[in-house]
């Protein structure tokens, strides 16, 4: 790879003059997805390009013959992926009875609520077990597994309240059996009632409720030490490395 000609080439898209000197790297390394794939043979047909939706498998096989190396670490996403979180501080009625915190990379599955214009609790006990029985095949180890997020949350009544937490409560403990701490985010401003509803259900639980907290769906989630009473700070990342 020339890259200084490169540079060159490239330098008539600006519009303004170039604030990097023309010095070639000693090496360029590839990292993520593509960077994994450089090990891999030439893809031969347009299934083997397209796997991935992309031209990955053939831009990993072109890296191959010019002077690029394969990054050391190559699963990981790039920086910009990395860095992509934001903290904030949660609700201050809450309700956390555990003293697991803090703690830290809690995948988030988003279960919504009430998508329909009346509320059914049948129909929220199908999307619970669904996305519990979901997540229990790729989370397990951790303790606690997941964070339980509920969107799409209308105005609450108390007989609504007491069927979602004795759904939550069922389809949490049947999917993650060996879990001992329940984490149920709110985007509403709910949490030290559900929290109570959720502690009286029949189950040891030991339960962590926030509100007022934005929320995507694959996103993780750390939560710190109680700041200003009751409220914790709260960090949601996009992705997340061990540590």
């Amino acid at each position: 790879m020339n890259y200084v000609r490169a540079l060159i080439q490239t330098s008539s898209l600006l519009v303004s003059p170039h604030t990097r000197s023309s010095i070639q790297p000693e090496t360029i390394m590839i990292s993520g997805g593509v960077g994994a794939m450089m090990e891999k043979q030439k893809p031969k047909t347009v299934r083997e390009v397209a796997v991935h939706g992309d031209i990955g498998p053939l831009l990993a096989y072109q890296f191959q013959s010019i002077h690029v190396s394969q990054a050391a670490e190559t699963t990981r996403a790039t920086v910009i992926g990395a860095g992509m979180q934001n903290t904030e501080v949660s609700g201050s009625t809450v309700y956390i009875k555990s003293k697991k915190l803090p703690l830290k990379n809690i995948p988030i599955i988003e279960i919504p609520v009430q998508p329909e214009e009346e509320w059914n609790p049948q129909l929220f006990q199908e999307r619970a077990r669904a996305s519990c029985m979901q997540a229990s095949t790729v989370f397990s180890a951790e303790d606690p597994p997941v964070a339980i997020a509920l969107s799409h949350f209308p105005y609450c009544s108390y007989i609504m309240l007491q069927e979602l937490a004795k759904v939550i409560s069922a389809e949490f403990g049947a999917c993650f059996k060996g879990a001992k701490c329940l984490v149920v985010l709110c985007e509403q401003d709910i949490a030290k009632a559900l929290g109570q509803a959720l502690a009286k259900q029949e189950n040891e639980l030991e339960i962590i409720c926030l509100d007022q907290i934005d929320f995507t769906h694959g996103d993780y989630i750390d939560l710190g030490l109680p700041v200003a009473g009751e409220a914790i700070s709260v960090s949601i990342k996009t992705l997340a490395f061990s540590s």
